[in-house]
């Protein structure tokens, strides 16, 4: 399951890196820790045959991006609205 989860954690920074090339934004998204498989920054997030220390580390670096992606994810959905209100603020009475 947690390989399942990084596939799809990567998956998502593919996306929102070619978005960002799509729409001109410099430099498109990235991880700070790169996902490679089963791996985060070169740690396994296998739990067999792992150590706690570095199965731990690979958890923290996976976290750290994860808590990109939602910040990402925040500033897009913050973007659409502000873009939302803008469009209907001509309905709106001036103040």
């Amino acid at each position: 399951a947690m390989i399942c989860f990084l596939a799809c954690l990567k998956e998502f920074g593919e996306h929102a890196a070619r978005q960002d090339v799509l729409h001109s934004r410099h430099p498109p998204f990235a991880f700070p820790f790169p996902l490679e498989g089963d791996k985060v920054n070169s740690h396994t997030i296998k739990l067999t045959l792992n150590k706690d220390a570095r199965w731990t580390k690979a958890l923290k670096f996976m976290l750290a991006d994860l808590k990109l992606c939602a910040s990402m994810s925040l500033l897009f959905v913050g973007n659409l609205r502000a873009r939302d209100f803008r469009d209907h603020q001509t309905s709106f009475p001036q103040l």
